[in-house]
């Protein structure tokens, strides 16, 4: 492995050790939403119910997971 690689890879692991979870999954979240608005053609942008909020798509999820956390249809 080269030296430049390898200090390439050093960088990205540093700077995403600073990064908390929850802010990486919210850029996640967020980078995704404007990807797809980006892509959905300009007539059809105002048919589309809007995404929630990283904050109200949390809640949802943590109260499916609460929800499901019981049953057997769990993904391994």
């Amino acid at each position: 492995m080269s030296l430049a690689r390898f200090l390439t890879i050093l960088a990205c692991l540093f700077m995403l050790s600073g990064c908390s979870v929850k802010q990486f999954s919210q850029g996640i979240y967020e980078g995704a939403q404007a990807r797809n608005q980006l892509l959905t053609p300009p007539g059809e942008r105002f048919e589309k119910q809007a995404y929630p909020a990283y904050g109200d798509y949390e809640h949802q999820r943590t109260e499916i997971l609460k929800r499901d956390s019981g049953t057997a249809a769990r993904i391994p």
